[in-house]
């Protein structure tokens, strides 16, 4: 009995100690700590409202914007070429410009990533500082991978409702086998918009950067090797993008119009079946290179383009080469393109090069595949796309159709695109 007691005391000593002790926690879980935290912000007015000189926070297309005003008088073509790009920026960005200078913007992902990374302690918000803290703790550990995301914030207006304006998501990560940190930032008009990847694809504003560990900056702006943001417009068919990378040393910016389906719930697979497009619609007529096969899909698809301008129309895609090197520094390169994919057609005796069909709907790709197969029994085949010389890079290919790699693994080039337009930008706007 004795004995019993004194080991009922042991136990009892090692259970309040084992109280007393802290729980051990993993680097992981010291990351997401408050990640379930609500967040709300107020938006001041005008809505999402921040300056250029206000902080260190420098905006997405800053540098980009600045850099593209032309050191010298620009033709006709190439003045209506920038022009259309400019305002494309301001009704996607709402970027506030004074004369050629970026004074600041007007749009929920610049506002939110500035609060962010801001040094202003009358602007922080203590539940973003904290993460921040966590992720630098989680670097400096180095022992585990570290992830804080926090999905249940809020902008809301500073009426007397407080309405919600938007909702967003902010992600930052550090991965120690990579050793990259990465943050990203999703703003969306509905919460169920943050809960679906196939709806997150679609929101109205996504940013995202990748940066080296010994960059990051618990307060302030963490300086990226990569720096990307997605804009799509109310409608879904357009898409403005931007890329800026430390190692290609270029800005990119990128619109993309899809052709859209009038019909959005196609739950039948029977193109007969779908709802056909309002009268007074653009739409794609189907490929008469396919036989008949998706002639079902008459008035069904709605086509989206847009001019760049009077010499360059019905285009589908848009991009605008930044360049930040020593040798091009401020040299602007625009590239166009009438169409997002084009494949080569096919008829009864195979591939068909002649026959080009852009932009092809599932249907025109499954009757291209139907018809190869026809022609070669027996064998596999595969859709063979179209390069678009204004706009894609061209890569070698073997006798097979297969890229050819260098010994580091990567594509060859065999032809870079030739720009639409070519001009000197102002080089001073870089930011060194």
């Amino acid at each position: 009995m004795q004995n019993f007691s004194k080991l009922s005391a042991l136990f009892a000593s090692a259970f309040l100690l084992s109280a007393c002790e802290p729980a051990f926690e993993t680097t992981a879980q010291k990351c997401a700590a408050g990640q379930d935290i609500q967040v709300v912000i107020p938006a001041p007015d005008p809505k999402f409202q921040i300056f250029t000189d206000a902080d260190e926070y420098p905006l997405y297309l800053r540098e980009a914007i600045e850099t593209m005003t032309p050191s010298s008088v620009l033709s006709a073509e190439e003045q209506a070429a920038k022009d259309f790009i400019d305002q494309q920026i301001s009704d996607f960005l709402s970027y506030d410009k004074s004369g050629d200078l970026v004074t600041g913007a007007r749009n929920p992902l610049d506002f939110l990533e500035s609060i962010v990374s801001t040094t202003d302690p009358g602007v922080e918000i203590e539940a973003f500082a904290i993460a921040k803290n966590q992720v630098a703790q989680g670097i400096a550990d180095d022992d585990d991978f570290c992830s804080y995301q926090n999905d249940d914030i809020r902008i809301v207006d500073t009426d007397a409702d407080a309405t919600t304006l938007a909702f967003a998501e902010l992600a930052m990560s550090y991965n120690p086998f990579t050793r990259i940190v990465q943050q990203s930032i999703i703003v969306a008009e509905q919460r169920e918009d943050l809960e679906s990847s196939a709806s997150r694809e679609s929101v109205p504003f996504i940013g995202f950067y990748q940066a080296l560990p010994e960059n990051f900056k618990a307060n302030g702006f963490t300086q990226p090797e990569v720096r990307q943001l997605i804009a799509n417009n109310g409608s879904g068919f357009a898409r403005l993008s931007f890329d800026d990378g430390e190692d290609t040393e270029l800005g990119q910016l990128l619109l993309d119009y899809n052709n859209e389906y009038c019909d959005t719930d196609r739950t039948n697979d029977d193109p007969s079946t779908w709802e056909d497009c309002p009268s007074g619609t653009t739409t794609r007529v189907p490929s008469t290179d396919v036989g008949g096969a998706c002639d079902a899909e008459a008035n069904k698809l709605e086509e989206h383009s847009f001019d760049l301008n009077s010499v360059h129309t019905d285009l589908k895609r848009l991009r605008v080469e930044v360049d930040y090197t020593s040798n091009k520094a401020g040299e602007v390169r625009i590239y166009v393109s009438e169409y997002r994919e084009a494949i080569y057609g096919a008829d009864a005796n195979g591939l068909n090069q002649s026959i080009i069909i852009k932009d092809p709907t599932d249907c025109e790709k499954q009757a291209v595949l139907d018809l190869l197969a026809d022609a070669n029994p027996g064998v596999g085949v595969r859709l063979t796309f179209v390069t678009d010389t204004g706009y894609d890079i061209t890569y070698e290919t073997d006798a097979d159709g297969e890229p050819v790699l260098d010994s580091d693994g990567n594509q060859i080039i065999s032809a870079e695109p030739i720009p639409a337009y070519t001009y000197q930008g102002t080089a001073g706007a870089i930011i060194p």
